[in-house]
């Protein structure tokens, strides 16, 4: 079994009171972000090149893990697993929270493998950049928390990783 410590990263006042128990059942890091919106990202660096051993398990302030999600993280030989949640999609009025839609590859429930760490310590840069999608730019800033997951992910994927499932988180809607 491999070692690792759920870090909770949560902005003050919206830590939810299911996440802050199960942090607290599963001695997992609470880690205030800053009221800035590139916070998340330098925080999510530091965790990313922090050379003590270990995986980087995240949990975010809204998402409670299934029960087994800590043990099943640590048995997984993949460099990277996530718990799927659900979300409300975005149109361009807003939130339809007329229905909720699964998503596998944010950082609500996510472990990152120490090798996928060390290996790769560039993707902590290449989660706060832009992205290029064809001829179009980016049209969100560097470092901001509601791209990263997906700067990330798209990064570790073209390395030729896929999350490996291993079931439904509950987000707090």
């Amino acid at each position: 079994m491999r070692k690792a410590t759920a870090k909770v990263p949560y902005l003050e006042g919206k830590l939810r009171p299911e996440t802050f128990e199960w942090a607290l059942r599963h001695n997992a890091e609470l880690c205030q972000l800053g009221p800035t919106d590139e916070s998340y990202y330098w925080t999510f660096r530091g965790w990313w090149l922090d050379p003590e051993p270990g995986d980087l398990v995240i949990v975010e302030q809204d998402i409670v893990p299934p029960p087994d999600a800590l043990y099943s993280f640590a048995r997984c030989p993949s460099h990277w697993c996530a718990c799927w949640y659900e979300l409300y999609p975005t149109t361009e009025h807003g939130k339809d929270y007329s229905q909720t839609i699964p998503f596998g590859w944010g950082l609500g429930c996510t472990r990152f493998s120490e090798k996928l760490r060390r290996e790769h310590p560039e993707l902590a840069d290449r989660a706060g950049e832009l992205l290029v999608f064809g001829p179009e730019p980016d049209p969100d800033p560097p470092r901001v928390w509601w791209v990263m997951d997906m700067r990330l992910t798209m990064n570790i994927s073209r390395l030729g990783h896929l999350p490996h499932d291993h079931g439904q988180a509950r987000h707090l809607l």
